[in-house]
């Protein structure tokens, strides 16, 4: 699976999470795919916002939502 949005590029692929961005500051992350939460929130005019963070414990990712 492949999301992209103007700087950033995020993949998932055999149980791994990646995510690029074209900013030095922040880079790349790249974490098995149990390792990272993902939220969502929706906001005004259509706009979607993604959050992305480790978890910091392994059995943490089931409690997200």
């Amino acid at each position: 699976m492949v999301f992209e949005h103007g700087n950033a590029y995020v993949r998932v692929d055999h149980g791994i999470f990646e995510l690029f961005r074209r900013n030095i500051v922040i880079g790349s992350y790249r974490a098995p795919l149990n390792w990272v939460k993902v939220r969502t929130d929706a906001r005004r005019g259509g706009v979607t916002r993604v959050h992305v963070a480790p978890v910091a414990r392994r059995d943490a990712a089931r409690d997200i939502f």
